[in-house]
């Protein structure tokens, strides 16, 4: 009886160790795996911090650049620009203007029921003259643009801006046209008088046609074309050894 105890406790004890030994094999890859996956998280975060650090320095170097250049490109167009002997308003467009004008008086009394009479003056003046012009004075480092990925110099000029200093009045009589009617009464209105009142307004009306769309758009062609030749005049040499274009950008 007693062997056969021993055997029956013998045989518990094998199980037993049969069983420990089937669940250590499992924890030890339990840990193994989870050591592992541990490991890869850790690679992955490390692979993502170096590269978004190598994507910021990478675009930030770029950009760096980009700025240094496009700074360097602009100090120098402005400087050579400085440098020269250019007058502040730069004359792109003398343009020919007809202006036509008229006046008229009607002299009445008692109640303006009676007329002493009246009078009627029109003058048609032609090529009248006005000036359009850039005011290089106000151009400044800001309006210079460098763009590296063309390789364009963008200058963005003033507006161009019409001379109210010098307006030509026609005096030729073979371009001076009247058309009157005066008063035959002593008490009506003077020819002289209204013809007087017309020159007085001449330049002021010379200028706001000089100011319509058709006038304003031709100067603003003829000012691109002159400061082309400018600035190709200023920075030809500049230009061509750097392998640079050059655009001239109207408001």
């Amino acid at each position: 009886m007693e062997n056969v105890e021993e055997v029956k406790i013998n045989k518990e004890e094998i199980k037993e160790e049969d069983k420990s030994n089937t669940e250590k094999p499992k924890r030890n890859y339990l840990k193994i795996f989870i050591y592992i996956l541990i490991l890869l998280l850790v690679v992955c975060a490390s692979s993502l911090i170096t590269w978004n650090y190598a994507i910021k320095y990478t675009v930030s170097t770029i950009y760096k650049n980009i700025v240094t250049t496009n700074q360097i490109v602009k100090e120098y167009v402005f400087s050579e620009f400085g440098k020269t002997d250019f007058e502040k308003k730069l004359v792109v467009l003398t343009q020919n203007i007809n202006v036509e004008m008229y006046k008229s008086k009607d002299n009445r009394f008692f109640y303006d029921w009676l007329s002493y009479g009246s009078a009627n003056l029109k003058i048609k003046f032609i090529d009248n003259k006005v000036q359009y012009y850039v005011p290089l004075n106000e151009l400044n480092e800001k309006d210079i643009l460098f763009d590296a990925e063309t390789r364009t110099v963008k200058i963005f000029p003033p507006s161009v801006k019409i001379d109210k200093d010098i307006v030509v009045v026609q005096t030729d009589p073979d371009k001076v046209i009247i058309e009157e009617n005066g008063s035959l009464s002593p008490f009506g209105p003077k020819i002289k008088d209204l013809n007087n009142e017309i020159m007085k307004e001449i330049k002021q009306q010379t200028l706001i046609e000089g100011y319509k769309a058709i006038y304003r758009e031709r100067a603003q062609q003829e000012a691109k074309k002159a400061l082309e030749t400018l600035f190709h005049k200023i920075l030809g040499e500049f230009l061509k050894k750097e392998n640079l274009k050059l655009e001239i950008i109207m408001p």
